[in-house]
């Protein structure tokens, strides 16, 4: 945290990020975004940091099925979660992902607008389960991102 104090106020950072070990999904973030679970057609925020300078945790267990969305606010705000419910509930995983890109791309202020949204498996080995190996059981269908180049750490 004494690194985020350390930010110019001119700056503002956040960052979210999500990680699958057994059954549960742990979350950790500090800024403006938040992670959504959507989960037979509902959803819910289960990680929404408000404070720029205080880093946030949260956990839960996950299903197979569940689509996770780490997304930053301008994201949310031009594809908010009733659109992202909407479009989850409609068709395919890969088809709700290919809706989603016009909406931000074809903006005029989709600048900042992020995010990796992923789809739960279910496991096939449940022994393989350790946190240093590709997260198995998730799928990365596609990550949407503007104006910055993105990184996807395996």
């Amino acid at each position: 945290e004494e690194a985020l104090n350390n930010i110019p106020p001119h700056i503002h950072a956040s960052c979210l990020v999500g990680y699958k070990k057994g059954e549960t999904l742990h979350l950790i973030g500090f800024g403006n975004g938040a992670a959504v679970v959507i989960r037979d057609g509902e959803s819910g925020k289960v990680l929404h940091p408000s404070d720029e300078n205080k880093i946030v945790s949260s956990l839960g267990a996950i299903l197979a099925g569940d689509v996770v969305v780490l997304a930053t606010e301008q994201f949310l705000r031009l594809a908010p979660v009733p659109t992202l419910e909407e479009f989850f509930q409609r068709g395919s995983f890969d088809e709700a992902v290919e809706q989603i890109g016009p909406i931000i791309h074809g903006q005029e202020r989709s600048w900042g607008a992020a995010a990796v949204i992923f789809k739960i498996h279910a496991r096939e080995n449940k022994e393989d389960d350790n946190v240093g190996h590709v997260l198995k059981g998730v799928s990365f269908a596609k990550i949407i991102n503007y104006g910055k180049r993105t990184f996807l750490l395996r």
